[in-house]
């Protein structure tokens, strides 16, 4: 499995890194420690073979010459090594077995084919020497090395995993209070923000939560500025607007005025209705970040109150040829649902202009009515242009554009449609397929009861 360094948290790189570490030590120090134990244990079986090579001197004798027999499981070779006048390096066999299984080496200690083999050296009483070639076959002190040598690689394969699982059980228990901190970030709402609360223990993660808590202050400061001058600009350019507004609409009324002039004025008027409605949209959005958002549940028609929203876009929809379709689960369905009037009308006003907006030329744009046992839903269903790939996570955003057309709003419309739903407990779902833009709003149904008390 191929590990992907930059994606893990840090609690798992701690881990890695204290495996890693223990790794190597372990490896270096069994290392030493293996190398040791090979060395003791060929050290004492080198001890057995010189006691045995010392018994097979003693029992060697030159004149007459005498030499012991190899027993089970042993060989040696015997030499005579002594000097003359002319020759000062003779070395004569005193003994050597019909079949060797070792070479002659000058090495005191050595291994080889699966046997041990020690060369001793005794003086003797006239000046010469008397070289025992001794060796047994070192089968079993092998089969322990090997046995020695699996048992390691298990301790070392076990020790990592176990050290791996060590790590990261101790940095979890060292990082678990700035899990803590991380849970409480997630959940800071700027509406009603909470800052978090000192660590008992006077370290880093104390440090960070301190820094962290200005750092909300500081946010919280600078987001309540920005939402005192979106709710004070827009309150600010309403009245203006309107006035223009209601001028162009009464100079559009005069038969005194030329077709140039009244076409000056339309255009214009276009303009003040665009600037209105995203002055509408910023007043709107400073009032949901601040929470002053209050609704009053009555009872409304939701079919109703989508045919006045039509009524409101019919103008809009000519100038692109574009068509309504109404169908219904049912023609006898009630639908009737406990709601804020204004609210749901600029949800359902604010998916309708965008489903004409965005929908291609002489479309057909389909109003789907549905009623469950619990819910009462709306979809609004269209085609969207081909060159317009929006991305589902992002649309609820705010200031989310998948592609503005001729600079149109600021991507607030689907964002304070869902934040309207939201708090009267509606749910708006949005889908895209083949083309197709499906956006639902589903409203809950009132039991009788809580609808007598409502009405």
């Amino acid at each position: 499995m191929k590990l992907n360094w930059p994606t893990l948290n840090l609690r798992k790189k701690a881990a890695v890194f204290f495996a890693a570490a223990f790794l190597v030590l372990w490896s270096c120090a069994s290392f030493l420690f293996f190398q040791r134990l090979k060395k003791t244990l060929y050290a004492t079986l080198d001890g057995q073979l010189k006691a045995r090579a010392t018994i097979v001197t003693e029992k060697t004798s030159l004149h007459p010459k005498i030499v012991p027999l190899p027993q089970n499981n042993e060989s040696f070779l015997i030499l005579y090594q002594h000097t003359d006048f002319y020759h000062p390096n003779l070395t004569d066999t005193v003994f050597k077995p019909v079949s060797l299984p070792f070479t002659v080496r000058s090495d005191s200690a050595f291994s080889e084919n699966h046997w041990r083999v020690i060369r001793q050296k005794t003086h003797l009483e006239n000046r010469g020497y008397l070289i025992v070639v001794y060796g047994v076959p070192a089968n079993a002190v092998e089969e322990e090395i090997r046995s020695l040598t699996c048992i390691n690689w298990l301790l070392l394969v076990c020790g990592f995993l176990l050290s791996l699982v060590v790590a990261n059980w101790l940095t979890g228990r060292l990082l678990s209070p700035l899990q803590k901190v991380i849970a409480l970030t997630q959940a800071i709402n700027f509406k009603t923000i909470t800052l978090l609360d000192d660590p008992s223990t006077k370290d880093e993660i104390n440090d960070l939560v301190v820094s962290f808590n200005r750092m909300l202050l500081r946010i919280k400061e600078q987001s309540d500025k920005q939402t005192a001058f979106f709710a004070s600009a827009s309150h600010e350019l309403r009245t203006p607007l309107s006035v223009m507004q209601t001028r162009l609409q009464v100079w559009l009324q005069s038969e005194a005025i030329s077709p140039e002039i009244k076409s000056l004025f339309e255009q214009q008027l276009t303009e003040v209705k665009r600037m209105t409605k995203m002055t509408n949209d910023f007043l709107l959005l400073s009032q949901l970040k601040s929470g002053q958002i209050l609704t009053t549940g009555t009872v409304t028609n939701l079919s109703d109150l989508v045919a006045v929203s039509l009524t409101y876009f019919k103008s809009k929809a000519d100038q692109k040829n574009t068509t309504f379709k109404i169908e219904y689960s049912s023609l006898e369905a009630d639908w009737d649902v406990v709601m804020d009037a204004e609210k749901t009308t600029i949800i359902v006003n604010n998916l309708l202009e965008n489903a004409i907006k965005y929908s291609p030329d002489k479309e057909k744009i389909t109003i789907r009515f549905e009623q469950s046992e619990t819910r009462v839903m709306v979809c609004i269903e269209n085609y969207i242009h081909a060159d317009i790939n929006p991305v589902m996570a992002d649309l609820k955003n705010e200031f989310y554009h998948s592609k503005p057309l001729d600079g149109e709003g600021f991507g607030l419309g689907l964002w304070i449609a869902n934040q309207l739903a939201t708090i009267q407990q509606m749910s708006l779902e949005l889908y895209i397929q083949n083309g197709c833009f499906q956006a639902w709003l589903s409203i809950p149904v009132t039991k009788s009861e809580n609808l007598i008390r409502a009405i």
